[in-house]
C-alpha cells in the first residue's frame, strides 16, 4: 500500500488536475463541433475522427499528469525507497487512468460516432491507454532506482508503515517486520526481547457514553501519543485494534520489561482525558512475554502475551507476566490453563462470545457473509428484488444484525470487520448499523433512508452480494444550496451528498464539526461531543459485500461505476451487475 501521507497529498491533488483536464476536452469538441458544423460536417466520418484525436490526447496527458502529482508530493514530503514503492506507485495510477476512460466514450456519441467507437475507436483508445501506462511504468522503475542511487543509505531509514486509522503508532504488519529484525540481530547471543500487549480495560463503555466517533477524536488519540512517548528510545508501539496496543522491547530482561510494564500501567491510569467538556480516567491491562523464553516466533510470544492479558483483564488494571500465575499446587501455570475454565460460547457460525462480552470471528469474512445471508434470504438463488421499502430495511437489518465488527478474528484469512460496502472506488468497513424508523438507518455516519434492494446470490457463496438503492434525502438548511447545485453535483459524480455535525439534534456545517465549536442561537457552543452525519441528496446506490468477496478489486470498480450510475437514472444493469461478478476470479486473500 501506498504510504498514506503520499497518498493522502496525491488524491487531494489528482483530481482537480483531472478536471482541468476534462474542461479542456469539452472546450475542443465544442470548438471543433462548431467549426464542422459551419460546413455541414457536424456528424460526419471528419467530426468522428477529429473527437478521437482529441481523446487520444487525453489519455495521454491525463496518465501524465497523475504521473507527475506523484513526483510533486513524492519531492515534497521526500519519499524514500521502498521494495513496493513502484509496484504501489503503478497501481496508483491505474486507479486514477481506469479502463472506462473517465467520459471519454461519451463524446463519441455526441457525434453519432457510437458505432464507430464500439466497432473500432474504443479499442484504439484502450491501446493508448495501455501504450502510455507501459511507458509510465517504465519512467517509475526508474524513478525508483534512482531513489536508490540518489540515497544508498535509504535501507537504513525506509519509512516505517503505520496505522492507518490514526497514523501514531505502527502497524500489525510492521510488528512483525520489526520483531524479525531483533531476532535476527540478537541471534547467537544472550538478549531478549519483550512484547507487552495491552487492552483498554471497559473500553465499550466509553463508546456507549460518548459514541465511536467522539471516542476516535478524544481518548484514543490522547492515549496513543501517550504511549508512543513513553516507549519512545525504548522499543516500539503498533496498533493491533481499536482498543488494543503492542510494544515491543528489544533488549529488556524480565525484569526490565515487567518494571517498564508496570510504569507505562501507573503512568496512564494517572492520565486525564477530556472529552466533551469533561476529564475522564481509564485503565489498562497487559500480558508480557519475552523472546526466546516464551517462543520462538512473534506470533507465538504474542499469543502468550495475550493470554496473559487476558487473565489480567479479570482483575483489570494489571500487568501479567506470563508464566507468573500460580496453580493450587504452589507450581507455575501457562496462562491458557486459566482461560479453559471460562470458555466462550458460540452465538452463531464462527462467532463466540466470552464473559466480558467480546465477540470473536473464526470464519473467513466470504463464510461469515454468506452464512449471514443465507439467514437473511433463506431460500433465494440468482437474483431477487425487494420493491418495499419496509420489509428492504427489514432485511438489512438481519444482515447486519450485531454482532458485525469483532473484538478479535482467530485464525488464517479472518478479520474483524467483514461485512463492507463498496461502490466504484470508494469502499468501507460496516462497523455500525442502527435502524432510525422503517425505512431509515444509521449506517456509519450515514443517514440513508431505503428505497428498494436486491440480492444476488451466485454459483459459489463468495459472489454473494446486496445491491441497495437509497432514495434522496431533504438538504439539512444549514448550506447555501439550491437544486442547481444538487443537479451539477449529479452530472458530475452521479449522485450529491452532504455532510454536517449533529450536537444535540441541532446540525451544523462539516466545518464546525471539525473547529469542535458552533455558533448556536447567536453563542458560540463548544461541540466536541458532536457526532459526524452524511446524507444523500439525490438517489445512490452501493453494494453490500465481505471484505474479501471478488468485487474488492479494481477491474470492478472500474467496470461497475458507470453501470450503478446509470441505473440511478432508471437503466436497468443489475443482471449485467450479476454476470459479472459471477466471472471475477475469487482474491487471494480468500483462501
Amino acid at each position: 500500500m501506498l504510504d498514506k501521507t503520499l497518498k493522502e497529498h496525491a488524491d487531494k491533488l489528482v483530481p482537480p488536475e483531472l478536471d482541468k483536464l476534462r474542461e479542456e476536452a469539452l472546450g475542443e469538441v465544442a470548438r471543433k463541433s462548431a467549426e464542422l458544423s459551419t460546413h455541414g460536417l457536424a456528424h460526419s466520418g471528419a467530426a468522428i475522427a477529429s473527437i478521437h484525436t482529441i481523446c487520444v490526447k487525453q489519455v495521454e496527458k491525463r496518465a501524465e499528469a497523475v504521473w507527475r502529482v506523484l513526483q510533486r508530493v513524492m519531492e515534497a514530503i521526500r519519499t524514500v525507497r521502498s521494495d513496493t514503492l513502484a509496484a504501489d506507485l503503478k497501481e496508483f495510477v491505474n486507479y486514477y487512468v481506469p479502463i472506462s476512460l473517465w467520459e471519454l466514450p461519451g463524446l463519441y456519441a455526441k457525434v453519432g460516432g457510437q458505432e464507430l467507437y464500439d466497432k473500432r475507436f474504443g479499442t484504439q483508445l484502450l491501446e493508448t491507454r495501455e501504450q502510455v501506462l507501459r511507458r509510465l511504468d517504465a519512467e517509475i522503475d526508474l524513478h525508483v532506482d534512482g531513489l536508490r542511487a540518489r540515497a544508498p543509505q535509504a535501507r537504513a531509514v525506509v519509512a516505517k508503515e503505520r496505522d492507518q486509522k490514526f497514523g501514531i503508532l505502527l502497524s500489525p504488519k510492521q510488528a512483525q517486520l520489526d520483531f524479525d529484525t531483533w531476532k535476527a540481530r540478537f541471534a547467537g547471543g544472550n538478549a531478549s526481547i519483550a512484547v507487552l500487549y495491552l487492552d483498554i480495560d471497559n473500553f465499550k463503555n466509553f463508546n456507549t457514553r460518548y459514541a465511536e466517533t467522539v471516542v476516535d477524536k478524544t481518548i484514543l488519540p490522547d492515549l496513543l501519543r501517550l504511549l508512543a512517548s513513553l516507549v519512545d528510545q525504548r522499543g516500539e508501539g503498533y496498533q493491533e485494534g481499536g482498543d488494543e496496543f503492542v510494544l515491543i522491547l528489544p533488549n529488556l530482561d524480565e525484569t526490565e520489561a515487567n518494571t517498564f510494564a508496570e510504569k507505562i500501567r501507573a503512568h496512564i491510569a494517572s492520565h486525564q482525558f477530556q472529552v466533551r467538556g469533561q476529564t475522564e480516567t481509564l485503565t489498562i491491562s497487559g500480558g508480557l512475554a519475552l523472546w526466546p523464553e516464551h517462543g520462538a516466533t512473534y506470533d507465538v510470544v504474542l499469543e502468550k502475551a495475550n493470554q496473559a492479558k487476558q487473565i489480567a483483564k479479570q482483575t483489570r488494571n494489571t500487568i501479567l507476566l506470563v508464566g507468573a500465575i500460580k496453580s493450587s499446587s504452589g507450581s507455575s501455570t501457562e496462562p491458557s490453563a486459566k482461560i479453559a475454565s471460562s470458555k466462550p460460547r458460540t452465538v452463531e457460525n464462527g462467532v463466540t462470545v466470552d464473559n466480558a462480552g467480546n465477540f470473536e470471528i473464526y470464519d473467513a469474512p466470504t463464510v461469515f457473509f454468506a452464512n449471514r445471508i443465507s439467514g437473511t434470504f433463506p431460500g433465494v438463488r440468482g437474483l431477487s428484488w425487494f420493491n418495499n421499502s419496509k420489509e428492504a430495511l427489514d432485511r438489512i437489518a438481519l444482515l447486519l444484525k450485531e454482532p458485525i465488527a469483532f473484538k478479535r478474528a482467530g485464525g488464517h484469512g479472518t478479520d474483524r470487520t467483514p461485512i463492507w460496502w463498496w461502490r466504484g472506488g470508494s469502499s468501507c468497513p460496516i462497523s455500525i448499523f442502527r435502524r432510525l424508523s422503517d425505512t431509515r438507518c444509521l449506517l456509519g455516519i450515514w443517514e440513508i433512508e431505503i428505497n428498494r434492494i436486491a440480492v444476488f446470490r451466485g454459483n459459489s457463496y463468495a459472489y454473494s452480494f446486496v445491491y441497495v438503492e437509497v432514495s434522496p434525502d431533504q438538504p439539512v438548511g444549514i448550506y447555501k444550496r439550491d437544486q442547481k447545485d444538487i443537479e451539477e453535483a449529479v452530472r458530475v459524480l452521479g449522485y450529491a451528498e452532504e455532510e454536517y455535525g449533529l450536537y444535540k439534534d441541532t446540525p451544523v456545517t462539516r466545518a464546525c464539526y471539525d473547529d469542535g465549536a458552533a455558533v448556536i442561537n447567536g453563542e458560540v457552543v463548544d461541540i466536541s461531543g458532536a457526532e459526524l452525519r452524511a446524507r444523500f441528496l439525490s438517489k445512490y446506490n452501493f453494494l453490500i459485500a465481505a471484505k474479501y468477496s471478488p468485487i474488492n478489486s479494481q477491474e470492478f470498480d472500474q467496470i461497475s461505476k458507470p453501470l450503478l450510475n446509470e441505473m440511478l437514472l432508471d437503466k436497468d444493469h443489475i443482471a449485467d451487475l450479476c454476470m459479472i461478478v459471477d466471472r471475477l476470479p475469487r482474491l487471494r486473500e480468500d483462501g
